[in-house]
């Protein structure tokens, strides 16, 4: 008789005659296993973790969306702002400001630009600039949110504050680190920041060089805006920082990772992470958070118990990519 990680209620304990690992297989899933033999005539035993890595069983006591939502409904509404931080730019002054030329916006999109401009300034993301110098001031661009006919995005074009912003270098971890990270885990949870730049609060002293111009006057960001050349690196070591000290759990930009080896312990991963997101005032977007998952989708890569892959959709855009047609195509060949 042979028992793998069988758990009696019996104070006898079984007379063990020895042990073997193998691997087992049943339809499309594999597992390794340590198998005890002991002494008697019965059938073999499964535990319950290597029944559920084949496949044989499917536990139910997961943490859903719905009971994240019920619990957690304040990460689900509205616009965040990370608890006492704020960005400070670092501006060299030895670079002269530059008022751009204005852009005029098309006349069909100028209802709808009214309209975003005062979505943001109700959510103290922005603010009219009045009665005071504007050394920097950039035009804006206007497009058309993806998916939707009536929604726009206004881009400020900082290309040129850019050259006076001094970066900062922060390391953002690479998928060599992840796939190191989550060697072993089985079940996964993803977790977007809303609107992640705009979570972070810009230093007062930092908001000038943010001043745009639009056909209904100026505006400056109050919080850290898309297309400053730092945004990227400042935004993942702050979300980090915040998120330090929590097993299972990653960042890279505004996409968070949670993970962990049976349910459990990623049930109680996400509930320390969402709680240090409550604590810290972030706010989440519901429709593109993902919980209790086997498989995910995670920059162009699939985790699972299985391990790591590069995502399908990803290979599939590379093998239909067009031939070359000009020398600068040419540069980079596909073989």
């Amino acid at each position: 008789m042979s028992l793998q990680g069988h758990h009696t209620k019996t104070k006898t304990p079984f007379k063990v005659r020895g042990t073997f690992e193998t691997e087992l297989t049943f339809r499309d899933n594999t597992a390794q296993a340590i198998f005890y033999v002991v002494y008697g005539d019965s059938d073999n035993l499964l535990s319950c973790d290597t029944s559920e890595s084949l496949g044989i069983v499917k536990l139910t006591y997961a943490v859903t969306a719905d009971d994240i939502s019920s619990s957690y409904a304040d990460l689900f509404n509205g616009l965040g702002k990370l608890k006492d931080v704020k960005c400070k730019l670092h501006i060299d002054d030895t670079v002269k400001p530059v008022v751009q030329p204005h852009r005029r916006i098309p006349f069909h999109v100028r209802k709808q630009t009214e309209k975003e401009l005062q979505r943001l300034l109700d959510l103290d993301i922005i603010k009219r600039v009045g009665g005071e110098p504007t050394p920097w001031v950039s035009p804006i661009l206007v497009f058309k949110k993806p998916k939707s006919q009536n929604q726009i995005r206004i881009c400020v074009d900082m290309r040129v504050p850019n050259k006076a912003i001094q970066r900062e270098r922060h390391l953002t971890p690479i998928i060599d680190e992840i796939i190191a990270n989550v060697n072993g885990a089985r079940h996964f949870a993803k977790l977007d920041l809303n609107a992640g730049y705009l979570q972070i609060e810009l230093a007062e002293e930092s908001r000038y060089v943010t001043i745009f111009s639009t056909h209904v006057g100026l505006f400056r960001y109050k919080r850290l805006n898309f297309g400053v050349n730092s945004a990227a690196e400042v935004f993942q070591q702050m979300i980090q920082t915040t998120l330090s000290g929590l097993d299972g759990v990653l960042n890279i930009s505004d996409d968070i990772l949670v993970y962990g080896r049976p349910p459990e312990e990623l049930n109680d991963r996400l509930e320390q992470c969402l709680k240090r997101l409550k604590d810290n005032h972030l706010t989440l977007n519901k429709d593109k958070c993902e919980f209790r998952k086997e498989r995910m989708d995670f920059f162009g890569h699939v985790l699972s118990a299985g391990g790591v892959s590069p995502d399908p959709k990803k290979v599939q855009a590379i093998l239909n990519a067009s031939d070359p047609s000009n020398a600068r195509r040419c540069a980079v060949s596909l073989d």
